[in-house]
């Protein structure tokens, strides 16, 4: 049942901000649901607990496997990653 609340609200934001980027401009991106993907992402690979990492992600380097931060850390991490990606 969580997993289901969290992947709805997950779907929420991405409508939403779709819906108000491209309601406003016109303009269809891909760019927008390519960074929400890699947040998503790496977001779950920061938050996931370090055993549960070793046996669904075996081949994750060591700095990653063994790193296990709360969620808000793991958010703002994420944040700071994507903004230097974006930009």
């Amino acid at each position: 049942m969580n997993n289901t609340v969290s992947y709805f609200f997950i779907l929420v934001v991405l409508v939403v901000a779709l819906g108000i980027y491209v309601g406003n401009t016109g303009i269809v991106s891909f760019g927008h649901p390519a960074f929400m993907a890699i947040a998503a992402y790496l977001t779950a690979i920061l938050v996931m607990p370090a055993a549960r990492k070793s046996a669904l992600l075996p081949n994750l380097p060591d700095f990653l496997s063994t790193f296990s931060a709360p969620p808000l850390l793991g958010i703002v991490i994420t944040v700071f990653v994507v903004g230097l990606i974006g930009a």
